[in-house]
């Protein structure tokens, strides 16, 4: 008889301030999936998942370089801790679907998997995306991804141009197209979230309307009536420019993937690219920011 497949979870406790720095060197080296845990003793605590194999069993070492290299960037934060497990086939799977349940943002938007099957039609009006993650960010259940939707809630109409930069596993572009969009692009560095974020497409049936690519290249200037980017100050820092010079005179900017903490920076650095802040929207310790250049569309 076969032996049963093997899976490796390393679990990462881990400071909001690094939980994007963390996530991406998941996905860089491999993972399956993630699940993001609160709890009362640990706080936030990342869990990976890998296959077991040549190169996933240095995904440890490579960690420890990275958590000391976090400790160098920022010595007020604690270094994070983690450790690994080993586990069957059929453990991952129930752990990876468990953790993407139904998510009820408001009474007509939902966020579910897939897999999962309702038992009535949804109510006349309500959105429901179905998105599976697999190694891209954006399930809806982080604080930056569910302030964006709430916020194209709001801003989007019919027939916008909306672009997603750094559109991971598609969420926020798919939602503005079952706003009502009539051209979305989404593009992102990552093959892997490129890959799912065109399978989420399918999926939710706007095939026509959202189109994925890898790369800035097809980004045009001076087009979008709305860009989102849930991104890192960091990241956002070295393409705001970019993004600002992609949306029409007049057009909407929203920005999530920020701490409040780092909210004076991300003022100073908007206003350097002269885009005017309308609103700020917060969870917890996430802000997301809606601006504008020019006059404001009415």
């Amino acid at each position: 008889m076969a032996s049963q497949r093997k899976f490796l979870k390393i679990s990462i406790d881990c400071h909001p301030t690094l939980e994007e720095a963390v996530c991406n060197f998941l996905f860089e080296n491999g993972t399956l999936g993630l699940e993001v845990e609160e709890t009362e003793k640990r706080g936030t605590v990342i869990h990976a998942f890998f296959p077991e194999g040549k190169g996933t069993e240095s995904v440890g070492s490579r960690f420890e370089t990275l958590a000391e290299n976090l400790q160098r960037l920022f010595p007020e934060i604690p270094k994070p801790e983690y450790e690994i497990a080993l586990f069957p086939d059929r453990d991952w799977q129930e752990k990876w679907k468990r953790s993407f349940k139904t998510l009820k943002l408001s009474t007509d938007l939902i966020v579910q998997p897939s897999w999962w099957e309702s038992q009535k039609p949804p109510a006349p009006g309500r959105i429901i995306l179905k998105i599976d993650p697999k190694t891209a960010f954006g399930t809806g259940h982080h604080p930056s991804t569910k302030l964006c939707l709430l916020a194209l809630k709001e801003v989007v109409k019919p027939k916008d141009r909306v672009l997603d930069y750094g559109c991971g596993s598609g969420i926020l572009g798919i939602y503005a197209a079952k706003k009502g969009a009539s051209q979305v692009l989404g593009i992102d560095n990552n093959p892997e979230a490129v890959d799912c974020a065109k399978e989420n497409v399918v999926t939710n049936e706007v095939a026509k309307t959202v189109k994925i690519r890898i790369g800035p290249k097809s980004v045009k200037r001076g087009y979008y009536d709305i860009a989102v980017a849930n991104i890192d100050l960091a990241t956002l820092t070295q393409l705001v420019t970019r993004i600002v010079g992609a949306v029409k005179p007049g057009g909407l900017l929203l920005f999530s993937g920020i701490l409040s903490e780092e909210s004076s920076s991300m003022r100073n650095l908007l206003n350097g690219v002269h885009v005017r802040i309308l609103k700020t929207y917060q969870e917890d310790e996430w802000i997301a920011i809606l601006g504008t250049i020019g006059v404001r569309r009415v």
